[in-house]
Parts: structure tokens; sequence; C-alpha cells
């Protein structure tokens, strides 16, 4: 793979995991190095708190970095798939369990993707269980445990 674009401009964040990732696929040398030499700053427009938001649009972003690097890794056999398919179905699911909580205007979309993303990857038992549990928290706002 020729990486002919260091950052990805239509991701907002996860801009740093995406160019790590586009890096470590070009299979460089690495050594290890027992020292700290970059501090992770939390601030205010960070991803945790935009999802702690539901902000659509950066939980959007975040999810097409990670489908991007789902097509690459399957076009490229870098990885088996299944670890990060795995791994966004459970970021939906846990995002769908916070719009539940909050009664985010965006749940059913939210709905929409889980259910898409269980459908890819053939999780029938997950995917019975989001109906239920979704159904069940909109009538009676208990349930959101199924999706755990």
């Amino acid at each position: 793979m020729n990486q002919n674009v260091l950052f990805d401009e239509t991701i907002s964040n996860l801009d740093d995991w995406d160019f790590n990732l586009l890096m470590l696929y070009q299979a460089p040398r690495i050594a290890y190095i027992d020292e700290v030499l970059i501090k992770y700053r939390v601030h205010e427009a960070s991803l945790s708190n935009e999802i702690d938001r539901l902000n659509l649009e950066e939980i959007q972003s975040e999810f097409r970095a990670r489908e991007k690097h789902l097509k690459l890794i399957k076009k490229n056999r870098l990885l088996h798939p299944r670890v990060l398919q795995n791994y966004i179905k459970e970021r939906y699911k846990f995002i769908l369990r916070e719009a539940l909580i909050q009664n985010n205007y965006d749940k059913s979309y939210f709905l929409r993707m889980l259910l898409i993303t269980q459908l890819k990857t053939l999780d029938f038992t997950g995917l019975t269980k989001t109906i239920f549990g979704f159904i069940s928290y909109s009538l009676f706002n208990k349930g959101y445990k199924l999706l755990k």
C-alpha cells in the first residue's frame, strides 16, 4: 500500500489513530523506547466528550475512520478483520445504549447502524436482542441491558 496522504481531512477526531495505523500498515521497523514521548490531552472537543454529548457528526466521523481501516485490512489482508468488526459493533451498541438512556433524537439512526453491523457480522442473536431491547426500552424504559 502506498500512503500518499498523511492526514485524512474527512476525519475530525481519530485523525491521529488513522495516521498511526496507516503508517503501521507500511510495516516499518519498530523499536520499543521506555520513555514518555507524547502527552495526550483531553479537552472540551475531544472524541470522548463528543460521544458523551452524542454529537452525530463526530460519531459518524469516528465510524468513517473505523470503516476505512476495516476496508484496508480486508483489501490488503493485513489482519483478520473480525476483531475490528466486533469492535465497531460494540461501539454502536454502547452509543445506542447512551442514546436510549438520554432519549436522544438520533437513537433510531444508531439502531439502524447497529442492526446493519450485526447483519454484516451474521450476529443474529445480537440482532434479536437489539430489537427486543430497543422496543422494550422505548415502551417501558427497561431493557437497554439487552444491548450489553
